[in-house]
């Protein structure tokens, strides 16, 4: 996902019955050029 000018996002997620997640987030700020572009996703 990338934010640019504006995506509002929130998660709730949810573990195993031992209270377990896995997974991760990566998140990287944008180049001061790119703060207000278009807000997008991309699955990978």
């Amino acid at each position: 996902m990338t934010a640019g000018s504006g995506i509002m996002h929130q998660e709730m997620p949810t573990g195993n019955a031992k209270g377990q997640m896995h997974g991760f987030q990566l998140w990287a700020n944008l180049p001061a050029a790119l703060k207000m572009t278009a807000p997008r996703y991309q699955d990978v």
